[in-house]
């Protein structure tokens, strides 16, 4: 809550709004994703030879749509919470800046369990991810302190 002019105003500071912005629009592309691979798993033009990856695109669409709704309910819970739920979800952002942080700095090292061998690629979303939750952590600190 900021004060303007004597007058108490329930409007969040614009730092935490972008903070928790940045948090929905991961949930929006986990979102994306999941249609994705809905679309391309669930495709009948597919050869035969790729079954094994229709299953696995169409079993991670459930997961990713979770993800994209955690992601969406965190982003509420920054932008408009009370202190308590802001605290939460500024925790649960800090958990989700562990995943893609440990992705992307396995990657960098070459290692890559995925795929069975070393390997450097697809380092872009992970690097991206983590700049976007720790901008976002930044963010809500910051409008903290205003």
């Amino acid at each position: 809550m900021t004060v303007q002019a004597g007058r108490a105003s329930s409007t969040p500071p614009a730092a935490r709004l972008v903070g928790a912005a940045l948090v929905g629009a991961v949930g929006l592309f986990a979102f994306s994703f999941a249609v994705g691979s809905f679309v391309v798993g669930s495709s009948a033009r597919m050869p035969v030879t790729t079954y094994g990856q229709q299953v696995s695109l169409l079993a991670g669409a459930p997961f990713l749509i979770l993800l994209g709704f955690a992601h969406l309910v965190t982003a509420a819970g920054l932008a408009a919470g009370g202190r308590r739920v802001r605290e939460a979800a500024a925790f649960v952002t800090l958990l989700a800046l562990i995943v893609p942080a440990t992705r992307a700095a396995t990657l960098l090292v070459g290692i890559d369990p995925a795929a069975g061998q070393p390997t450097t690629q697809s380092l872009g979303i992970p690097v991206l991810a983590t700049v976007a939750y720790g901008l976002a952590l930044l963010l809500v600190r910051r409008s903290r302190r205003d």
